[in-house]
């Protein structure tokens, strides 16, 4: 999965501001940098965990306040395992139906996509709820 040697788990807290968002991306851009990630495996990061965490920042709280959210990438050896922690309300993502597709483009609607984006760039995903915090892990193959 990486080139260069690196492994281990590497975290990222975030407080429930969409802003955050952006230290994400920079995050993850220093991360793939230094673990010699393949560019698709860095994108297909990037694309889950910015859906997941806008997700959860957007919809997860009712008041920021005191929200959190904490990202885990560990590279394996034949894989990437991603983790997002939140202590949001519970919403399990593998429940969610799948959009509906617009017959015609005055009908198509902005937004509803991003679970489907992580259903189709992941290669498995577990959602969990324990102790009044949301978890989803998402693999990433090479």
């Amino acid at each position: 999965v990486a080139s260069k040697s690196g492994s281990g788990e590497h975290r990222l807290e975030l407080s429930a501001d969409l802003s955050e968002v952006a230290r994400i991306n920079a995050w993850l851009d220093e991360l793939a940098d230094a673990l010699g990630l393949e560019k698709r495996v860095a994108r297909d990061i990037r694309l889950c965990l910015n859906e997941a965490v806008a997700n959860i920042i957007s919809y997860g709280f009712s008041d920021a306040a005191g929200g959190w959210v904490a990202v885990t990438v560990e590279i394996q050896e034949d894989c990437v395992q991603v983790a997002v922690r939140d202590n949001g309300v519970a919403f399990n993502p593998l429940e969610a139906p799948e959009p509906a597709i617009a017959e015609r483009i005055e009908d198509a609607r902005i937004g509803g996509f991003g679970i489907k984006i992580m259903r189709e760039t992941a290669s498995a995903m577990v959602y969990r709820r324990e102790g009044g915090e949301n978890t989803l892990e998402l693999t990433i193959d090479p």
